[in-house]
């Protein structure tokens, strides 16, 4: 009897033991379910205070606007567009690379990261070409140009023993047998000049 007894005692404290262990179980449930919310929603408030703290950073690509398709050798493009720099960052333009390439020209990005800046058409040969914009960030090309030949004189008209400079820009490079011919109804037998083009496509001729 005692030891049943004892028994039961054994069997009535493992019992209560256990449930004891169950609703501590229950308990640590529930306090760890408040805390995780109470952790959400101090991670969520933060992540939210922190989108809110921030500065907003606008991060745009380094563009350069429409040009014209065709031009020739001195025509002066305005061209337009936007920087990856920072306001006041200088942009360059230059023509045709950017490495080694001369600067046509340069202007400070605005305070809406924009630029805009007058260029002249270089010498340069016959053909298709590019603008290249260097922000000191990134750079950018335009759409192709073509560069078409012009023929430039010094005068209009004049008399006998006046120099006449022939001026040609935009023909092909390093072409050696350029023949200009002058002649009018004065001039029995015209007077032709033998020359060549330089590097860029160009080419000054003298009658004199």
């Amino acid at each position: 009897m005692l030891f049943n007894q004892s028994s039961s005692r054994v069997e009535v404290a493992l019992s209560v033991g256990f449930i004891s262990g169950s609703n501590d179980k229950q308990r640590v449930k529930r306090k760890m379910k408040k805390y995780s919310k109470k952790i959400l929603s101090i991670i969520v408030l933060t992540i939210l205070t922190l989108s809110f703290a921030m500065p907003l950073i606008s991060v745009s690509a380094t563009t350069v606007a429409s040009v014209p398709e065709a031009g020739q050798v001195g025509d002066v493009l305005t061209i337009t567009g936007t920087a990856s720099s920072a306001s006041g960052a200088t942009v360059s333009a230059y023509w045709d690379t950017v490495v080694g390439g001369s600067v046509l020209n340069t202007t400070s990005v605005g305070s809406d990261q924009t630029y805009e800046m007058e260029i002249s058409i270089p010498a340069t040969t016959a053909g298709n070409h590019r603008i290249w914009v260097d922000d000191t960030t990134n750079v950018a090309m335009s759409d192709e140009i073509t560069v078409s030949s012009e023929i430039d004189l010094n005068i209009d008209s004049g008399i006998p023993g006046d120099d006449l400079i022939v001026t040609a820009t935009g023909f092909f490079d390093d072409q050696d047998d350029v023949n200009t011919t002058f002649h009018n109804a004065t001039y029995s037998n015209p007077i032709v000049n033998n020359s060549e083009t330089d590097a860029n496509g160009g080419v000054s001729i003298t009658f004199d």
